[in-house]
C-alpha cells in the first residue's frame, strides 16, 4: 500500500479530439483543431491549472487561463490549437498538452495527440 500511495499522480488528464472535422480552416486562412481536455483533481483541495502545449512551436493554443478544479472533482475544458497550415512539416504534427498546478508546479502531467493540417 505504500508503494501505491508513493507513485499515485494527484492528477489525471486526458484528451478528446472533435470527431465531427478533424480540423477547420478560420477566416483568417489558419487550421484550427478543437479538443476537450478532461483534467481529474485527486488532490484534497482546489487546485487551478494552467494548460500550454509543447512540440509544436509554431501553434498557439486558445485555452483558459486557469481552469479551477474542486477537490476529487473531474473537468472538461474546450481548448482549440491554431496554426499556420504553410508553417506545419507535416500533415500529422505530433503535440503534448501540459496542465499545471500553480499552486504546487511539482503537479503536473502531460498527454500527447496529433494536429491535422489539409
Amino acid at each position: 500500500m505504500l508503494t501505491w500511495l508513493l507513485q499515485r499522480t494527484p492528477i489525471e488528464v486526458s484528451v478528446l479530439r472533435d470527431r465531427n472535422a478533424l480540423y477547420r480552416v478560420n477566416f483568417e486562412g489558419l487550421v484550427e483543431n478543437p479538443y476537450t481536455l478532461t483534467i481529474i483533481n485527486k488532490t484534497q483541495q482546489l487546485v487551478h491549472y494552467r494548460v500550454a502545449i509543447s512540440g509544436l512551436d509554431v501553434a498557439k493554443l486558445q485555452s483558459p487561463q486557469l481552469t479551477a478544479v474542486e477537490a476529487g472533482q473531474m473537468k472538461r475544458i474546450p481548448v482549440t490549437v491554431v496554426a499556420d497550415g504553410y508553417d506545419l512539416p507535416n500533415k500529422l504534427n505530433a503535440l503534448d498538452f501540459v496542465s499545471t498546478a500553480e499552486e504546487d508546479h511539482s503537479i503536473k502531467a502531460s498527454i500527447s495527440s496529433v494536429f491535422y493540417r489539409d
